[in-house]
């Protein structure tokens, strides 16, 4: 607030309070809702834990919101008490989707009726009338705060039992903060301050400047060319375009529409296609800008005379900026599409990798929990339903594969022919899997028919005990699993790299994520697969145009990859393929055991050897 404002202010302040009469006593500044003395809380175990979590949300939202009361809990319920601003307190707890029968609203007395609806016999003494006291003068602070925050001259404090607001302008901002607010309007007294008349010619104009250059800032802020100035007695504001939403700002701050004077500059067909040109590319420089900010994938540019503006989501958000900007929509050309920044990035996190195919897998195996508007926290969105659509066709489960291929810098095509369909199932336990794949259990594994003759050899290979269930494991005890909130634990994938059946392990190992695969490629009968001695060796075989050792300088996904000679748990030595993720620290060890194909995907550093030395296959 200016100088000028504040004697403005000071002197509005001092005439009301001479004026006035003798200030009684403020009450105390404690205005909290008390619980009741008979109520108490008890803790009962993980019900007790969560509904207390409920509680301290909603106290805190009320204290954020300078809502007196409080919440607790008592005999497994969530216990809210207040005075006011109930609709508040219910609509914020069905934003956080905290269930309306496990709550109990207990609302206390109005602040006007704390001590004058009692007879003379209730009626506490003076000592004891806090509560009516201090809520009234948090009402006060807070007009008080509003005003300061809103340069409006003038303060809010307590007197005989009434919230005297003094002012010398903006009565209806006030009134409608105060409706906004919830507080009873005979609470509150409203003093109104010098006319205007009675204001010096100094003063006016000292006033006229600070609006000036208010207005100023604001179209500098908000790049509309133009200024704004005093020139007699008047705010002269110029502008050649946005002229609704200065007059919307001016309205905002309450300034007087009859001390500002509007000069629109020259009309459109004036200016010439340098300007015009010019024009344009601002404004497309504007959009571009805002769409980064926005986190929002694409593009403005000129072109033709256009400004054209691409991207693949949030169109509504982008068109909505473009009429606050107030830029002519006859100029704007929408082209919607996929931008290839963002393909493949089905969770939405800024990259694309093994967690975005899993988030595909676990959509459409499950979409109730991880698909659109999923009850799980990390579940899919429209913009990663979008992002994940590989090839046009809708979210399916190719697209989780061919974000596979795409970071192996794989062709679509491959030596072993893609099934009718795929599916992913999620698994929980190592003891879940078993059930499925070694007792059978039909009501997990469904429409197999549908999953390709290679899938159905596996499973059939299993139910049979043809070949084994294997786990990871570190100095033989199977690995912990991940539990993470919203993720699976194992994912069995019918059709995957290199169109095999694979079973993801999402581990977690001395706090470490480490993803460990295994495909049992010995059920493919093929005398080429029976002499692979190593996984290069198998790679050429069932995918001879995959990354490998040979060729990896055509894929940009990887800075390098090579063989070497690692040591597994009891000393078992085997022929590694590593290879090393472009722009990435992460990396995959690829080998083969027991006819088995095994990847462990981690971070370099921590596959080291005294890891691998550790590591083996358990059979379960």
């Amino acid at each position: 607030m200016s100088k000028t404002k504040r004697i403005i202010a000071a002197v509005t302040a001092a005439i009301i309070t001479a004026t006035s009469a003798s200030l009684m006593s403020v009450f105390a500044d404690n205005g909290e809702v008390k619980k009741a003395d008979s109520i108490t809380a008890t803790k009962a175990d993980n019900t007790k834990s969560s509904l207390q979590e409920y509680a301290d949300d909603i106290s805190t939202y009320m204290m954020e919101n300078s809502i007196a009361g409080d919440a607790f809990v008592h005999d497994n319920k969530i216990v809210v008490t207040y005075s006011a601003h109930e609709d508040k307190i219910k609509a914020y707890i069905m934003e956080k989707g905290i269930d309306e029968s496990i709550v109990v609203y207990e609302k206390g007395h109005n602040v006007g009726v704390i001590i004058d609806d009692k007879t003379d016999a209730e009626k506490p003494n003076e000592e004891n009338t806090t509560d009516k006291d201090g809520i009234l003068q948090e009402y006060a602070d807070d007009i008080s705060t509003y005003m300061m925050e809103n340069s409006i001259a003038g303060d809010a404090f307590v007197h005989d039992n009434k919230i005297v607001v003094t002012y010398s302008a903006h009565e209806d901002k006030i009134k409608a903060y105060i409706k906004e607010k919830g507080i009873d309007e005979n609470l509150v007294f409203y003093e109104k301050g010098r006319n205007q008349e009675d204001i010096t010619d100094d003063e006016k104009e000292a006033a006229l400047k600070e609006y000036a250059a208010d207005i100023s800032n604001f179209m500098i802020k908000s790049d509309i060319a133009g200024d704004a100035f005093v020139h007699d007695g008047k705010v002269v504001v110029t502008f050649s375009a946005y002229e609704d939403k200065i007059k919307a700002y001016v309205k905002e701050k309450g300034i007087d529409e009859n001390l500002v004077f509007y000069e629109k500059g020259r009309n459109q067909e004036d200016i010439t296609d340098d300007e015009k040109e010019a024009a344009l590319k601002e404004y497309a420089a504007d959009i571009s800008n805002f769409m980064i900010k926005s986190d929002i994938a694409g593009d403005a540019f000129v072109h033709d005379g256009k400004v054209v503006v691409t991207f693949s989501a949030y169109e509504d958000k982008i068109k909505a900026y473009v009429k606050e900007k107030g830029i002519d929509e006859n100029i704007v050309v929408y082209e919607k599409g996929q931008d290839q920044n963002t393909k493949g990035d089905a969770n939405c996190d800024g990259q694309v990798d093994l967690s975005d195919a899993v988030m595909i897998m676990q959509a459409l195996a499950n979409p109730n929990k991880y698909g659109i508007d999923g009850t799980a926290e990390h579940h899919l969105t429209e913009q990663g339903k979008l992002n994940g659509d590989m090839n046009g066709d809708g979210l399916t489960v190719g697209d989780a594969q061919s974000i596979q291929r795409k970071l192996l810098g794989l062709d679509d095509t491959l030596t072993i022919q893609t099934p009718p369909a795929t599916n992913s199932y999620s698994y929980e336990s190592y003891s879940d899997l078993n059930e499925a794949l070694i007792k059978q259990d039909s009501s997990i594994l469904v429409d197999s028919n549908n999953y390709g003759e290679l899938f159905n050899k596996t499973v059939s290979a299993f139910g049979n005990k043809d070949i084994d269930l294997y786990v990871p494991a570190i100095d033989g005890k199977a690995c912990d699993l991940r539990n993470k909130e919203g993720f699976s634990n194992i994912s069995l994938m019918t059709a995957e790299l290199y169109n095999l059946p694979w079973i993801w392990y999402h581990c977690k190992v001395n706090n470490i994520d480490v993803d460990v695969k295994l495909a049992y490629h010995s059920v493919i009968e093929s005398s080429e697969l029976n002499s692979a001695k190593n996984y290069y060796e198998v790679l050429k075989v069932i995918a001879p145009d995959a990354p490998n050792p040979d060729n990896y300088a055509k894929f940009e996904s990887y800075q390098k990859i090579y063989e070497s000679e690692i040591t597994i748990a009891n000393g078992e030595k085997v022929v590694a393929m590593i290879s090393e993720i472009a722009n990435s620290s992460n990396v995959y060890v690829m080998f083969v055991y027991e006819g088995k194909l095994v990847s462990i995907y981690a971070n370099k550093d921590d596959l080291s050897e005294s890891f691998l030395s550790s590591f083996s296959l358990e059979k379960i």
